[in-house]
């Protein structure tokens, strides 16, 4: 079978970001290839999930946030909402774009905030606060604020480099339609 040179490009232009994130969820997740602070270590999918929706728009935003949030999902236990909760940040933030918001690294960094932020959240309140914790307050301030915060330190870094990825080499690399 022979594949035409269209055909071997659209197959590169979604290799590359997977494996990208394939990438981000080896080092978010596995102990020891990402130095913690406190505990806590960044959550690298959530920026990298919406700078692909931003520049690939909402479906791709769906998809590769599905599948970012399955790999997640893979290396943690417990219930887990990681896929559909990637998935929705997904498309909110192509929707977004498309509809209301310029495509820079200023608003990525915003949506990607606001994405980790309402993350960490739940995760505490479902967590810690419903389940009766002890301390539960304390956890928040202790780990989710310290992960919220490392995480929007590197949130421009993964914009860059995953605008990189997506470019193919081109200058000016927003995609969606």
């Amino acid at each position: 079978m022979d594949l035409t040179e269209n055909k071997k490009e659209k197959i590169i232009s979604a290799v590359k970001p997977a494996a990208f994130i394939l990438f981000l969820s080896v080092i978010q997740n596995v102990d020891g290839w990402f130095p913690a602070v406190s505990g806590s270590k960044p959550l690298f999918l959530i920026p990298a999930v919406v700078t692909v929706a931003m520049f690939r728009g909402a479906y791709s935003g769906v998809l590769f946030g599905a599948y970012a949030g399955l790999l997640w999902d893979c290396f943690t236990t417990g219930n887990n909402f990681t896929a559909a909760y990637l998935a929705v940040a997904g498309f909110a933030a192509g929707e977004l774009i498309r509809l209301i918001m310029r495509n820079n690294i200023a608003t990525g960094t915003i949506l990607s905030s606001l994405a980790a932020l309402v993350y960490t959240v739940f995760r505490w309140f479902f967590k810690f606060f419903l389940t009766g914790t002890q301390g539960a307050f304390l956890m928040f301030f202790k780990h989710n604020l310290i992960t919220f915060i490392y995480t929007v330190v590197f949130i421009p870094l993964i914009f860059i480099l995953m605008k990189k990825v997506l470019s193919n080499g081109k200058e000016g690399a927003y995609i969606a339609q």
